[in-house]
């Protein structure tokens, strides 16, 4: 495989700190890259009480044709990287894209249940051509883009106990993924419930720098959530019948395991012992109280923004769609 660098992966440049948020640790945000590509590390300096992170471009022998897109905090610069597999005439671009806002700590990357890209489709450029201009929005729009980022960071870092579901580990450390997997899923609502009241009694926003950088938000949170949702979605079948794929494991954290129930697969054919779902009744319960509170935010933007409406009620189609499928995978 022969990969060709054609930009540069990241530059440490940062614009200026409006807010300050509590401070954090700093932390390593690790970029997955093809084999034959460079091997880089980038110090992001730290704005407000936000400490600074290490970014390290890892060549870990993967390539995937198509494009990958990298959520990073709002004080690094966005870029893209492309590189060029001959064998296979394929080409991959990395873009790292930035979140609305001034200051973000550190976050992890996005990826799908593989590792490769999300096939999760971005927004439709003919009504979503949008860049914001995060910098100078005004307070009321900033405390929705706040918001928005909240649940946006919480998606993506919840990707990884997503991930464990099924994988052959201990029952405790199973069990620790999975309450960490349900307390973030539960936080979400929350988070988002405690902007409504701004988005409810805010004036309409007219065209421009604010209105648009909230559209951004919500698209940056559409896109990451959506990507969780679909790991979900794709590990659901492994919380099926017996245990939920690690060794038997059979109720909540804090709970005793429940009673097989017997039940007949088809007629005519023996009956099987199928073990109660508790997880994906949690899981179902806890994505319906999500979709209720998304819709809330969305019908309050579109209220909130009318010039955006069109991109706004696509955005809440296209999240509504997938919240819908992931509920049904853990309702079965």
């Amino acid at each position: 495989m022969k990969a060709v660098v054609v930009a540069v992966i990241l530059s440490t440049t940062i614009g200026s700190a409006s807010y300050v948020r509590a401070p954090t640790p700093a932390g390593t945000l690790t970029i997955p890259i093809p084999s034959q590509g460079t091997a880089f590390t980038s110090t992001v300096p730290g704005c407000g009480t936000v400490e600074p992170f290490v970014v390290v471009g890892i060549p870990n022998g993967t390539f995937f044709p198509g494009t990958q897109t990298f959520f990073i905090p709002p004080q690094a610069s966005p870029t893209s990287s492309t590189f060029i597999n001959t064998q296979l005439n394929a080409t991959e671009v990395i873009i790292l894209a930035t979140l609305p806002g001034s200051c973000e700590p550190y976050l992890p990357p996005s990826t799908s249940t593989s590792g490769a890209p999300s096939s999760t489709g971005g927004p439709d450029p003919g009504i979503c051509d949008l860049q914001g201009c995060s910098k100078i929005v005004n307070d009321v729009a900033q405390e929705i883009i706040d918001a928005l980022n909240q649940v946006t960071v919480l998606s993506q870092q919840l990707q990884d106990a997503a991930k464990s579901i099924g994988l052959k580990r201990s029952s405790e450390i199973q069990s620790r993924a999975l309450t960490d997997l349900l307390d973030g899923l539960r936080t979400v609502p929350l988070l988002l419930t405690s902007v409504l009241p701004v988005i409810q009694f805010a004036s309409p926003i007219p065209e421009g720098c604010d209105s648009d950088t909230i559209v951004v938000a919500l698209i940056d949170f559409v896109r990451v959530h959506q990507a969780l949702l679909e790991i979900l979605i794709g590990r659901s079948s492994l919380l099926s019948s017996g245990s939920f794929g690690f060794g038997g494991f059979n109720a909540l954290p804090g709970q005793e395991a429940t009673v097989p129930q017997v039940r007949a697969v088809e007629p005519g054919k023996p009956a099987v012992e199928r073990f109660p779902n508790p997880l994906g009744i949690a899981v179902a319960a806890v994505l319906r109280s999500i979709e209720s509170v998304v819709d809330n935010i969305a019908f309050g933007l579109i209220g909130l923004i009318p010039t955006r409406d069109a991109c706004l009620k696509q955005q809440k189609f296209s999240i509504d769609k997938t919240l819908d499928n992931a509920i049904g995978a853990y309702s079965s």
